[in-house]
Formats: C-alpha cells, structure tokens, sequence
C-alpha cells in the first residue's frame, strides 16, 4: 500500500515467495482444524492477551478469535487457484 505515493523498491520475486508462504501456513492452519483467517490485528491482540486460555482454547480447535472482525470472502482459500493447490496437497 503507498500512502505517500512514493515508490519504495522491492525485489518483486519477494511477492510470490511471501505468497506462496502464506498459502502454505493458511493451508495447515485448515488442515488442523483451526480457523485459517486473516484477524484484524489490534483486536487479535488484544483478545489473545485478555483472554484466560486463549493459546490452550485456540490449540484445541476452537475459534478463540470468533469475535475478532475477519473477511472470509478476502481469504487465501477463497480463490479456485489456492483451493486446488490446498486441494493436492491435502485432498
């Protein structure tokens, strides 16, 4: 995101290597049965701080960010693309 309009460099093979990353861990997190969103930040933080067990909760397989905003419809697996890659791997 540029707020300034600047252009800052970057080596854009960083892209697709961070991507690919991401996919790999939102695909475990499904794959274990954890909830494989993308949480607002400050609230997840705060919930995982505040709340008693939360680690404990959250590793057992319930969802301890339940109440914490997310956007289903903005997640990896959200893509035919991603699904088939987590579908091959894990299938």
């Amino acid at each position: 995101m540029r707020l300034s309009g600047e252009n800052v460099p970057s080596v854009f093979a960083y892209d697709g290597i961070k991507g690919v990353y991401a996919l790999a861990l939102v695909g475990a997190l499904k794959r274990a049965g954890l909830a494989p969103y993308y949480y607002e930040y400050n609230a997840a933080l705060h919930t995982a701080f505040n709340a008693a067990d939360a680690e404990a909760e959250w590793l057992s397989g319930n969802d301890t960010f339940s109440g914490v905003q997310h956007d289903p419809d903005g997640e990896m697996l959200s893509t035919r693309p991603n699904q088939q890659v987590y579908e091959a791997a894990f299938g």
